[in-house]
């Protein structure tokens, strides 16, 4: 009875469900009475049911499946959009990061060259400039070198022989002159002495504003005759070492290199308190190397930067008119020593 109830109940609402289990249940009920037609009955409709539950069940598991699958198709179209939108942001991201790279290369790029450019100007007109400094110089020099040289001429040939010929005039007056007054031979000698002395100086000044050897025989031979005269003074020992230069230089070396070494000695016997001088020159290759090396107390080298006299400045000076180089090496109570190399043409 409540089997049928239920299932007058299961067609009101439409439930296979219920249908399903209430035919099954009334089909059980039918056989055990041993109603078999209506057990057949009702088990016949029970499988009806239970087809029809299970193609709705597969409807519904198809309808989810589809469903499911077209969310996740919808979701991965969403994420192959979200993809492609990031990688079109990254995209644009990279493309900006370049254009910006590019244009900060092509600004510096432009600025260096710039900044090269106005180095390169700076640095022809500090040549522009050095060259010219240079040339004055150079002229300068070649100027005092051929006014020194006229000097010198006109004191040896002109008062040199005027001093020569007075002291002939005045020593032919000897016998005239030669009394009993010791006063008078006093005054006579004084004034003999007077004229050797002058003569003297005379060539002794000619000779260092421009020495003879130099000009007729060559540097050789006047730092041979300086040498020469330093150790007769007696208080320095100086050597000379001479070795590969055959015949003459250009003038203008000869000039500067003897000028450079009388410089040096002149500070060497001033300054270094030194026993003993060696002065070498060589030929090494296609250059002229002068050393001068003494035996003094040294001295800082900074110290010629600081110095005021002309004398170092006047020895650079040449050697970078002859487009050389200096080197000097000196320490306390250790000496000096100075390595000039400039072309030997």
């Amino acid at each position: 009875e409540y089997y049928s109830k239920a299932l007058e109940i299961a067609k009101e609402i439409g439930s296979l469900q219920l249908l399903r289990d209430s035919y099954e249940a009334l089909s059980e009920v039918a056989e055990a009475k041993g109603d078999m037609k209506s057990a057949l009955s009702n088990y016949k409709q029970y499988e009806i049911m239970k087809d029809s539950l299970l193609n709705d069940e597969a409807k519904q598991t198809i309808a989810e499946l589809r469903t499911k699958y077209e969310t996740e198709q919808a979701e991965r179209e969403v994420e192959t959009q979200k993809m492609q939108l990031d990688q079109q942001i990254y995209r644009n991201k990279v493309q900006m990061i370049i254009f910006l790279l590019s244009i900060t290369l092509v600004v510096l790029l432009a600025g260096l060259l710039y900044i090269r450019y106005k180095l390169r100007q700076e640095a022809i007109l500090e040549r522009t400039i050095a060259d010219q400094q240079k040339l004055r110089f150079r002229a300068v020099i070649e100027t005092q070198e051929q006014e020194r040289k006229r000097i010198a001429q006109d004191l040896h040939d002109g008062l040199g022989q005027l001093l020569s010929t007075a002291r002939l005039n005045v020593a032919g007056l000897e016998d005239a002159l030669m009394t009993d007054d010791d006063e008078n031979d006093k005054l006579w000698n004084n004034a003999i002495n007077l004229i050797d002395e002058s003569v003297t100086e005379v060539r002794n000044i000619s000779h260092n504003m421009m020495p003879s050897a130099l000009i007729r025989l060559g540097l050789i031979s006047a730092l041979r005759e300086q040498v020469k005269k330093i150790n007769q003074a007696g208080s320095v020992e100086v050597e000379l070492e001479v070795e590969g230069i055959k015949g003459r230089l250009p003038e203008a070396t000869e000039i500067s290199l003897y000028r450079i070494t009388q410089e040096t000695l002149n500070n060497t016997l001033k300054h270094a308190e030194a026993k003993h001088i060696n002065i070498s020159l060589s030929r090494m290759g296609e250059r002229i190397v002068l050393s001068i090396t003494d035996d003094g107390k040294g001295m800082d080298v900074k110290n010629i930067e600081l110095s005021t006299g002309i004398g170092w400045k006047n020895i650079y000076s040449r050697v970078e008119l002859m487009n050389g180089e200096i080197d000097i090496n000196s320490t306390a109570g250790s000496g000096t020593k100075l390595l000039v190399s400039v072309p030997a043409a």
